[in-house]
């Protein structure tokens, strides 16, 4: 709150402490006003740093989903990300139409000087937004991209469960006559064992060769 010779600032926790905010002072610290645009620009400054954090995090999990080393434990984790984005825009848009508010300085209120700084954090609150549309964005596509992955993963392994199926169910199908009670031509022969096997494996070797051939 600005009021004459008086500035409050209200918030949850301690944010910032008077020697970072006068690290880098860039308007003359001579009245409320001036502290008011110096404690605005501090706090863009955390917001940009808390957004590159966040990029950083995000980019390093697009890395690693290359190597498939992204686990359901990163997506949990990305909600909290997303919501910290989602927060971080809304923030710095209502900021933004204040200080474009303050831009056009209806009531003389700022110098020339002061004018030009805000239009700098106006400039820097359009990089942060901007910033922080892309990083929905990637987190987006890394959804997708996992979701595609692991629905081809799945398709593969089913695949491989119906080939391995098949591949056991038809042999069985002759040894199993032979489990029946009922008499079979050769049953009583030495090398009907030998034939029924050999039978089988060639049967295998052909279903295999014609899944590999039609790439199934």
């Amino acid at each position: 709150m600005l009021k004459g010779s008086v500035l409050i600032t209200l918030s949850t926790k301690e944010y910032v402490q008077p020697s970072e905010l006068f690290e880098s002072v860039k308007v003359d610290m001579k009245s409320t006003k001036h502290v008011f645009l110096q404690l605005t620009n501090h706090v863009i400054g955390q917001y940009e740093a808390f957004i590159h954090a966040t990029g950083d995090y995000i980019r390093n999990t697009e890395q690693r989903l290359r190597t498939h080393e992204v686990d359901n434990n990163d997506f949990i984790q990305f909600v909290t990300v997303e919501h910290d984005i989602n927060e971080y825009h809304t923030n710095l848009t209502a900021l933004q139409a204040l200080m474009a508010r303050l831009r056009e300085n209806k009531h003389d209120i700022f110098n020339d000087k002061d004018c030009e700084f805000i239009e700098d954090m106006v400039l820097h609150l359009n990089q942060l937004l901007v910033a922080t549309g892309s990083h929905r964005s990637t987190i987006d596509s890394i959804r997708n991209a996992y979701t595609t992955i692991s629905n081809n993963t799945l398709n593969q392994r089913m695949k491989k469960l119906t080939v391995l199926t098949l591949l056991v169910a038809l042999p069985n199908v002759f040894f199993g006559m032979f489990g029946m009670n009922v008499i079979l031509p050769f049953s009583h022969e030495s090398w009907a064992y030998a034939a029924i096997t050999g039978f089988s494996v060639l049967l295998v070797v052909i279903i295999y060769m014609i899944l590999r051939r039609i790439r199934f």
